[in-house]
C-alpha cells in the first residue's frame, strides 16, 4: 500500500501545478461577485456563493476526473498494478486517498478561503457555527472530489470520465432529480420531496454555507457521501477484476 501511495503522489506531481492555478483562478472568483459589497459581514457577502458554487461544481467534477484519468493512463497503470500482484482495493484506496485528498483539500480552500478571510476582518455578521458549516462543507467537497476519481477509474478514459462526472454532478442535480421532485410534489408526498431537497449535492453546498444547520442535513450529506463511494468503488472493483480475469 505505501508503494502504491508513493507511486500515486509520484505521478499526480506532473498534473499538480495546473490543478493549482486552476484553484487559485477559482479563489479569486467569489471577489468578482462581491466586489459592491466588500466592507459588508459574512452573512451578506455569502448571499453571492450559489453562483460561484454552481460555477465549481459546473467545471471541476470533470477537470478532475481529466486529471486524474491522465494520471491513470487510460487504465493502462492500474493493469500493470494488477499484474505486479497488487490487490484490487489497495489500488483503488492509493488513488482515492492521494488523489482524493489533495484535490478536496486545494478545492476547499478555493472555495471558500475569501469567505474565511471576509469573517475574520469583517465579521459573520448573523452566520452562526461556523465551523460545523465549514465540516459538512468539507465533507460534501469530499464527495465531489473522491467520486469524480472514481467514476474515472469506472470507465477508464480521461475523456469519456470527465463527460461522466459532469453529466453526474449537473445533470442529475440540476435535471434528473428536481424532475422526480416535481412528480413527488404533485403526487403530495411532502416529506419524500425534502429529503430529495437534501440529496441534491449543490443544495447540500448552499444549505451548509446559509442555511439552517439541522441533523436531517447532516445525515443526507455524510449518508448520500458514504452510499455513493460504497456504490463506486464497487463498480470500480468489479471492472478491475473483470478486466485482472478476462
Amino acid at each position: 500500500m505505501n508503494r502504491l501511495v508513493k507511486a500515486e503522489i509520484f505521478r499526480l506531481k506532473k498534473s499538480l501545478p495546473f490543478w493549482i492555478l486552476l484553484s487559485l483562478a477559482l479563489a479569486v472568483m467569489p471577489l468578482f461577485f462581491c466586489l459592491d459589497i466588500l466592507g459588508e459581514k459574512l452573512n451578506v457577502q455569502l448571499e453571492s456563493i450559489s453562483m460561484t458554487v454552481f460555477i465549481s461544481v459546473m467545471v471541476i467534477p470533470a477537470i478532475i476526473a481529466y486529471i486524474s484519468g491522465r494520471i491513470y493512463g487510460k487504465g493502462r497503470i492500474g493493469y500493470y498494478e494488477i499484474m505486479a500482484g497488487n490487490p484490487i482495493r489497495n489500488i483503488i484506496l492509493s488513488k482515492v486517498f492521494v488523489e482524493g485528498s489533495i484535490f478536496s483539500v486545494t478545492y476547499m480552500l478555493s472555495l471558500s478561503l475569501y469567505y474565511i478571510i471576509i469573517g475574520i476582518v469583517n465579521g459573520l455578521g448573523t452566520i452562526d457555527i461556523p465551523f460545523a458549516r465549514l465540516g459538512l462543507f468539507f465533507v460534501v467537497v469530499m464527495r465531489i472530489c473522491i467520486c469524480s476519481v472514481l467514476i474515472m477509474m469506472a470507465v477508464r478514459s480521461s475523456s469519456f470520465g470527465a463527460g461522466i462526472a459532469y453529466l453526474r454532478f449537473m445533470l442529475f442535480d440540476s435535471a434528473i432529480v428536481p424532475g422526480i421532485m416535481y412528480l413527488v410534489n404533485e403526487a403530495g408526498l411532502e416529506k419524500l420531496y425534502e429529503h430529495l431537497q437534501y440529496s441534491i449535492v449543490l443544495n447540500q453546498l448552499m444549505m451548509s454555507a446559509i442555511g439552517q444547520i439541522n441533523k436531517t442535513l447532516a445525515c443526507h450529506i455524510i449518508i448520500g457521501f458514504a452510499a455513493e463511494f460504497i456504490l463506486w468503488y464497487f463498480i470500480v472493483y468489479y471492472g478491475m477484476k473483470k478486466k485482472k480475469y478476462h
